[in-house]
């Protein structure tokens, strides 16, 4: 098995945020970013052998389970491959394809980037684990893991590291519209993590 990165993960922008309708001295922006963890794993050359994926993950006392196939048709044809985990409905994970982003495009109305599988390098791909806080009804959502003990295997093969994340803290919405934490961690297995 190769090396794996772990790299940022950028929260997407969209949804409805908590608006600050009790603030009347500023309003406040409408954007949902949620509190979450990203692990981005990599091997050397982002390569990733055909076959079976298992990631173990302990943190906060609880464990995850997840698992994803490498396919031989992945290998050539540039795709997502969004894996399972065992119950646990605030980790999501997918083999993303790395697809370098390309130049603006400019009219005379306006810039525009435009992505386009095409753009995507065969064969390469990053390891993408996201951990967001676990909701309960009644409860506030926990918060994000400090430490995270993470096993990747692969037939016989296996790496494990324990991951502690950068946290980061921000307003999205503007000062006093509420508070969101990015965390992020990068994890190289297999060469000299560079």
């Amino acid at each position: 098995m190769g090396k794996l990165i772990v790299a940022p993960l950028v929260a997407a922008l969209g949804g409805v945020g908590q608006g600050c309708a009790w603030m009347t001295s500023h309003g406040c922006a409408d954007i949902y970013v949620p509190s979450e963890t990203t692990i981005t794993i990599m091997t050397p050359g982002n390569v990733w052998d055909t076959g079976s994926y298992s990631l173990g993950m302990a943190y906060d006392g609880s464990t995850v389970q997840c698992d994803v196939e490498m396919t031989a048709e992945a290998q050539t044809t540039p795709q997502g491959l969004r894996g399972t985990c065992d119950g646990a409905t605030n980790v999501t994970w997918a083999l993303s394809p790395v697809c370098p982003q390309p130049p603006p495009v400019c009219t005379s109305t306006g810039c525009s980037e435009r992505f386009s599988t095409a753009s995507c390098l065969p064969g390469q791909y990053q390891l993408m684990v996201v951990l967001g806080p676990v909701y309960e009804p009644d409860a506030a959502p926990s918060n994000l893991p400090t430490q995270i003990d993470l096993t990747l295997s692969s037939g016989s093969s296996s790496f494990e590291q324990i991951v502690t994340p950068v946290q980061t803290a921000s307003e999205p919405n503007g000062p006093g519209c509420g508070e969101v934490t990015q965390g992020v961690a990068t994890v190289y297995v297999g060469g000299d993590g560079g």
